[in-house]
């Protein structure tokens, strides 16, 4: 018999069917409706790093493919720390003269909450990366990139620095059309 599926249910136990209801404790002590009680949710850590966005002047933009192992492995995105704040300027994927944004990028996965800082900067076309590698600007595809990058791309292209109130960003084509023209917008911002 499962008592639990059928009878000795959360929300609406049926105890005047119950077999075990002389020795139960519950039922005893009227807490019946109330049990069984859910236990806290435990708070989510909060992880932080940085994505750094670099444009070549000839248009191409720094990407780099993340380790398989790991959160969002394989994936092409913006050069970025290991989200556990390491990894200040002299993380950076070159040397060039990084600006800070005000973006903050927040993003929630199943069992951390990670915060992002957003770092741009306008290259040279010989500058050479420690890591990652410059993409055409006509082969690159921002629907491709994983959610908190193009939530980074979407938030500095709209000027708004501000991390969304109730979650993750909807981006889908809009980070296509956001981010179609996010490369003129970067070269006239950051001259």
């Amino acid at each position: 018999m499962d008592l639990g599926a059928t009878i000795c249910t959360p929300r609406k136990p049926v105890c005047s069917l119950c077999p075990l209801r002389p020795d139960c404790e519950g039922h005893r002590a009227g807490l019946e409706a109330e049990l069984p009680r859910k236990a806290p949710k435990a708070e989510k850590p909060v992880r932080e790093g940085r994505l750094w966005i670099a444009v070549r002047a000839d248009g191409a933009v720094l990407l780099e493919t993340r380790p398989e192992r790991g959160m969002l492995g394989g994936m092409l995105g913006w050069p970025g720390t290991d989200w556990d704040r390491s990894g200040g300027p002299a993380g950076a994927p070159l040397e060039a003269d990084w600006r800070e944004t005000g973006v903050e990028v927040r993003h929630t996965f199943t069992h951390f909450h990670l915060r992002l800082e957003v770092l741009v900067a306008q290259v040279a076309e010989a500058a050479l990366p420690a890591r990652g590698s410059f993409v055409p600007r006509a082969d690159f595809r921002p629907a491709a990139l994983p959610t908190p990058d193009a939530q980074g791309l979407v938030r500095c292209r709209s000027g708004d620095p501000s991390p969304d109130r109730g979650g993750a960003t909807r981006i889908g084509s809009r980070a296509s059309t956001v981010a179609s023209g996010v490369v003129k917008w970067f070269l006239l911002r950051t001259s």
